[in-house]
Parts: structure tokens; C-alpha cells; sequence
């Protein structure tokens, strides 16, 4: 069977965590997933990490189960090698597996699917100015690259929870109360 749908990750392939649930809906025989980071080694993953001053950071998963933060600018053009090994392998769509914003991605011959532009622009329909919204993010560090985004929201609140660590109960119940007393829906 041909595969029809690129998953690309920003980290490494494959996403024990997110796979079974797309498996539910999508055959596994018509994916092709891969990792940005797939096949790196660990001195060339650090290499990525973005510098000090730098406000467009990303974090991703690895296979051993940590979570890496990595510059969006130096990742960039290992992501553009990976759509066109996903349109090479005759993919249609490509679904990026990311909420960062990459305006300069372009596709040859598939459809790329964003899920950053696919959020925004429902959340302008949904919210229209009129509810608060509360943002998790993994780094508090990502406020500042992710604001612009929600500029049309009337207010806006941010946390941080990694979804690539494990947490205890009290944080988890912590992250659950800031939201609550900051009235988000």
C-alpha cells in the first residue's frame, strides 16, 4: 500500500505518545512518519539548541523519552530535507507535527498541513474577542515567540507544563487552579 500521509515530528520518529491515537483513524500502512531529529547524534541534537538571546524555540521529544529545546531557525532547513523526502515517498499530505508558525515551508507536489494555522484561525472564530484564553505551554520561554499569535483576544494567560515530563499531582492540580483563578473557559 502506497503511503499517502507524511507525519512529520520535530523530534525524533517514532511518537509512541501520539501514533496509536492516529492509528485509530488513519491505517498505519499509509503513513510515513519520521522525525526531524531522526538519526542525529547527540552532540549534533545539542548543536540545535537555540542561543541565549533567541526568542523562536521549539521543544520536541526524543526516543529515549526527554524533552529537548531546539532553535527554530536551525532546525528549519533539516525540516525542509524532511518534506521532500515525504513527497519523494509519493506522500499527498504532510502533517506537521508542531504549533510553531513556519511561514517560509513550502511543498512541491503535497499538501502541507500546519497545525498552527489551523488553531489560530479557529480560535479567531471561536473566540472573537469576547473569552480569555489560557495557553500551556511547555516553556514559559515560548511566551514571548507564541503572543503574537493570540493578538486578537481579548486576554490572554500563560503557564507552563511540559507534556513531555511526568508531573505530580499537586502541579498538575497547581496548573488547573492558576486557570481557574484567572477565569478561562
Amino acid at each position: 500500500m502506497k503511503k499517502n500521509i507524511g507525519i512529520i515530528t520535530i523530534g525524533q520518529s517514532p511518537r509512541t505518545d501520539i501514533l496509536p491515537i492516529i492509528h485509530e483513524y488513519i491505517d498505519p500502512k499509509v503513513i510515513y512518519h519520521v522525525g526531524v531529529l531522526d538519526g542525529l547524534s547527540s552532540e549534533k541534537i545539542e548543536s540545535l539548541a537555540p542561543e541565549v538571546d533567541e526568542k523562536q524555540m521549539l521543544t520536541s521529544l526524543l526516543k529515549n523519552g526527554h524533552s529537548v529545546l531546539l532553535s527554530q531557525q536551525k532546525i528549519l532547513p533539516l525540516l525542509k530535507k524532511k518534506i521532500i523526502e515525504a513527497e519523494e515517498q509519493g506522500c499527498k499530505f504532510i502533517w506537521l507535527l508542531c504549533t510553531g508558525s513556519f511561514p517560509e515551508l513550502k511543498t512541491e507536489k503535497s499538501f502541507l498541513i500546519e497545525p498552527d494555522q489551523v488553531i489560530s484561525e479557529l480560535l479567531k472564530v471561536f473566540n472573537q474577542g469576547e473569552f480569555k484564553l489560557g495557553v500551556l505551554l511547555p516553556k514559559m520561554e515560548q511566551q514571548i515567540y507564541v503572543a503574537p499569535k493570540y493578538q486578537g483576544i481579548r486576554a490572554v494567560v500563560y503557564t507552563n507544563l511540559s507534556p513531555y515530563e511526568l508531573h505530580t499531582q499537586d502541579k498538575l492540580n497547581a496548573t488547573i487552579d492558576f486557570f481557574r483563578k484567572n477565569s478561562v473557559i
